[in-house]
């Protein structure tokens, strides 16, 4: 569309639209609950992910994440801005950052996941950030063997 000039100078512009979308929808709904979900979902449009603490391996520290117009067990979709890693919530209504396999199919699998269970929808800069818990592929490996060596004692 123009050349490519509309993604340079508005690179967030389809995630707007499923901002609008969103609130949209939660205005048809009219409940609270739907416009307090649909407004912390669109304040998570675009948000980075990192660690204050170096603990996670440097693939996954400081990802950018972008929401799609994808829906998994009923709540949006979040991709890495490489396109390489998904965060949706799983049937166990906890949101997890995984592939794209595990996405697609709403798997409990993935590399990082919050422990909070979500009974609605949640937008993940909702959920409380020290409930994050990595797997040993997303952690440094120093870290998660301290981490193991504290929780068997």
């Amino acid at each position: 569309e123009y050349f490519g000039l509309l993604d340079r100078m508005l690179p967030y512009l389809a995630q707007e639209r499923v901002g609008q979308s969103l609130l949209r929808g939660a205005c048809v709904d009219g409940t609270r609950r739907a416009l307090e979900t649909a407004v912390a979902q669109a304040r998570a449009l675009v948000f980075e992910m990192g660690s204050t603490t170096p603990f996670l391996a440097e693939e996954f520290q400081d990802l950018r994440w972008v929401i799609t117009d994808r829906v998994v067990n009923g709540s949006p979709v979040w991709a890495a801005v490489d396109g390489k890693y998904f965060m949706f919530r799983n049937s166990s209504q906890r949101l997890v950052a995984g592939f794209e396999r595990d996405c697609v199919e709403g798997s409990d699998c993935g590399f990082m996941f919050n422990t909070e269970h979500t009974a609605g929808v949640a937008a993940p800069t909702a959920l409380s950030s020290d409930k994050w818990v990595s797997s040993p592929r997303a952690t440094l490996a120093s870290h998660y063997a301290s981490a193991r060596r504290l929780g068997d004692t």
